[in-house]
Order: C-alpha cells, then structure tokens, then sequence
C-alpha cells in the first residue's frame, strides 16, 4: 500500500513525532529532574543498602534521555513508491530501563524465539 506523500504529509509527520516526543512522557521528565540529585546523595544514602555506584548506571541514564532525540542522529526514510520521507530518531538500544527500547528488543527476541527455537 503507497501512502499519500507530498511535503504537506511530510510536514504533518514531523508535527505528530513532536507531539509524541518522549520529552513529554512522565518517565522521561522525572528521569531529567531528579536523576542529577540521585547521582549526588547515591553514596550517602543508599550505598550501604546497594553497593557501590556504577558507571554503568549513568551511561544508561545518559543514553536514555539523549534516545529518539533528532539531535543526536538520525536517520532520513524515503517510501519508495511515493517519495514521502521522514527523520527516524537513532535509539539507544538500551535494556530494561529505556522502556520503548526495552519492548522493541522484547519483541525482536520473542520472534526469533518463536520462528528459529521453537519451529517444528
């Protein structure tokens, strides 16, 4: 099926990705908001209950809130029956805590399960 195209189309997209934008899901806000405090009284509070901090935490933190930013990469998808095009955000590909990238490799997984390890 060939979608409708043309630059009014294409602008319509970019609206809709806006409005969509994980920088107005609550997850993503508080993340932005609290994490920097998290990260200064790690130590003092919760070290002793969970251990040491790891680096790794503030990779994946960092990774997260920079996922499906246009400013960080992206790519440019053209249809190729129409020529519609769109910016497709790059992704951080993270696991459990980005939870968009999270479900996309759930699913990714579950269907290689389905089609490869559990085939007749």
């Amino acid at each position: 099926m060939a979608c409708s195209g043309g630059y009014a189309s294409l602008a319509c997209v970019i609206k809709l990705k806006k409005a969509a934008s994980k920088a107005t899901h609550s997850r993503f806000l508080k993340v932005e908001r609290f994490y920097p405090r998290f990260e200064a009284v790690y130590e003092e509070r919760y070290q002793e209950r969970y251990g040491f901090w790891r680096p790794a935490i503030g990779t994946a933190v960092e990774e997260f809130l920079e996922c499906g930013d246009l400013k960080q990469g992206f790519a440019r998808v053209r249809c190729p029956d129409c020529g519609h095009e769109l910016f497709a955000a790059l992704s951080c590909h993270g696991r459990c805590f980005c939870p968009s990238c999270h479900q996309k490799r759930a699913l990714q997984t579950a269907l290689w399960v389905s089609q490869e390890v559990c085939a007749p």
